[in-house]
């Protein structure tokens, strides 16, 4: 009996490493790659950056991988892609949905004062405050980068507008949470 050819792709884009896994729709994993990237801490103290570019290399190696393990059940058929990762971490992402600058990472402590003035000032906590408070951070350092981005973006979002050329933002806001 032949597989099923549809297949779910499932991305992690960690802060080491992104994994990618292609899934039957069962939840049978059929392929699995990790492929990793490095941190850029040098420089300022606190400072923990990385290439965006880098994340993009990583996703595409990581799902050819998988999926060249999974199609040894038989064809496939991608019929969804799930990005999910590290945060939070901003990216300055141009309108062609390329990186402008490095991406300043949920572990860049530089931005702990704007975060915490964010937190003060909205009345809210968790992830989505944590990327004001880097984008505050990006606008002091570096003006031009910010004047010059369509969109300041979160890890994942970045990455799902690689992956389908739309913009979007997925925002959630902790005191909704169900």
């Amino acid at each position: 009996m032949t597989a099923d050819p549809r297949a779910l792709v499932a991305v992690d884009l960690g802060t080491s490493a992104v994994k990618a896994g292609v899934l039957s729709p069962g939840g049978r994993l059929r392929g699995f790659a990790r492929v990793p990237y490095g941190l850029l801490l040098d420089g300022a103290p606190g400072r923990a950056e990385q290439r965006p570019d880098a994340w993009w290399t990583a996703l595409v190696r990581g799902i050819e991988i998988a999926r060249a393990q999974a199609a040894v059940d038989g064809p496939l058929e991608p019929i969804a892609i799930c990005v999910v990762g590290q945060g939070p971490t901003l990216v300055a992402t141009g309108a062609d949905g390329h990186a402008l600058a490095p991406a300043i990472t949920w572990l860049d402590r530089r931005a702990a004062d704007d975060t915490v003035a964010a937190a003060t000032a909205i009345g809210r906590q968790g992830w989505v405050v944590g990327l004001l408070g880097r984008a505050r951070l990006l606008a002091a350092l570096r003006p031009e980068v910010v004047a010059s981005a369509t969109w300041l973006l979160a890890a994942w979002d970045h990455v799902a507008f690689r992956l389908t050329g739309v913009a979007a933002a997925a925002l959630q806001d902790p005191d909704e949470a169900i």
